[in-house]
């Protein structure tokens, strides 16, 4: 029920097609809505108000598409894997970053 959410969510698959685009995506890998599905997962895990939400969200969708093209080019069906791997790694940045500033 976030509008904030969603923003992040619609964001986040344009965000991941553009990182794809500059990689040279198979064509099958994009519509068959892979990368964009983790993508928005991910915008709607790390939506907020603040700029750090974004450059953490950037940072997440691109290491999901980078799990997703390893784990294409191995003949493994990614499905919510980059997800989960993009979000704890991503997790476990925030919280080493939050308690370097401290």
């Amino acid at each position: 029920n976030s509008r904030i959410a969603a923003i992040y969510g619609v964001l986040s698959g344009l965000i991941s097609t553009y990182i794809s685009s500059l990689w040279y995506a198979p064509a099958d890998m994009v519509q068959m809505g892979l990368l964009g599905y983790n993508a928005v997962l991910i915008g709607i895990a790390f939506s907020g108000k603040s700029i750090r939400n974004i450059l953490w969200v950037i940072c997440a969708i691109t290491l999901s598409v980078i799990i997703s093209f390893v784990l294409y080019k191995t003949n493994i069906t990614p499905l919510t894997f980059p997800f989960v791997a993009a979000t704890v790694s991503t997790n476990y940045l925030i919280k080493i970053t939050t308690k370097a500033h401290q």
